[in-house]
């Protein structure tokens, strides 16, 4: 398994390393000298049993440390949630979630900033006016955007909007957009505005619904939850807004006719 980053190889290494002293630990368990059923061996099946489950929580610390190290190596905030699936199976173990705890951590506030800069941007989009109807959407990050990423960086002045890009220095592994849409020439007038609110659903989707599924060990916590509203609400105004153009543009093709 590749995890992917700077450090994908070794880490892959590693966890090839993990699984093959697993083997040896579930082969040591499954051919005892004696007979597990044997009431007259129970203090050495305890015995055995125990050292398995041992090796077995050992085992998961290393898991955990891993996940740590191709969290913490990954450049991207979708090859972090990505490297998190990679994990799905063994999130539910302790031993895992201890040793990847802050990372996990970090990884939702993460997550919920782009939320947060997602619904920023679509208010601004909104109370601008600048948002285009039949021309393409802004592709990478428009101006509103970049007025956003300025308030929301600059608040505390630990980060500093780059006004060339839309991103914020610093801002690694952001999952601002890098989409460029191209729309038919016969597209409906309100097309822009449809296909702009639909990627901007797409982005937050793309981020928070994999946690969402991947990580019911982390569901309460606190940041987590008040993304997961967040997003709900975001996803509630981002549909109406939907409908409504599609509703407006149909009104205008019936009083055109």
């Amino acid at each position: 398994m590749n995890t992917g980053g700077g450090r994908g190889r070794v880490l892959g290494a590693s966890l090839s390393t993990i699984y093959s002293d697993f083997r040896i630990a579930l082969s040591g368990l499954q051919s005892l000298p004696y007979d597990p059923m044997d009431i007259d061996m129970d203090d050495a099946w305890r015995v055995s049993l125990g050292a398995f489950r041992a090796s077995i929580a050992d085992l998961g610390r290393r898991i955990g440390s891993v996940l740590r190290l191709a969290l913490a190596s990954a450049a991207s905030l979708h090859q972090r949630i990505r490297i998190v699936d990679l994990f799905a199976p063994m999130l539910h173990r302790d031993e895992v979630l201890r040793e990847a705890r802050q990372p996990m951590k970090e990884l939702i506030e993460a997550c919920h900033e782009e939320v947060r800069r997602t619904g920023a941007e679509l208010r601004i989009g909104l109370a601008s006016g600048s948002i285009p109807v039949r021309d393409a959407p802004p592709s990478k990050t428009a101006g509103a955007l970049r007025t956003v990423g300025a308030s929301i960086d600059g608040e505390d002045g630990s980060q500093q909007a780059d006004t060339s890009t839309g991103t914020s220095a610093g801002a690694l592994g952001s999952a601002q957009d890098d989409y460029h849409i191209v729309l038919p020439s016969n597209a409906p007038p309100t097309a822009g505005r449809i296909v702009w609110s639909r990627s901007l659903q797409s982005r937050v989707d793309d981020l928070v619904l994999p946690l969402k599924s991947l990580m019911p060990a982390v569901l309460h916590q606190d940041e987590m939850q008040i993304m997961l509203g967040e997003h709900a609400e975001l996803s509630k105004q981002l549909s109406i807004m939907q409908q409504d153009d599609a509703r407006a543009w149909a009104l205008s093709l019936e009083e055109s006719v």
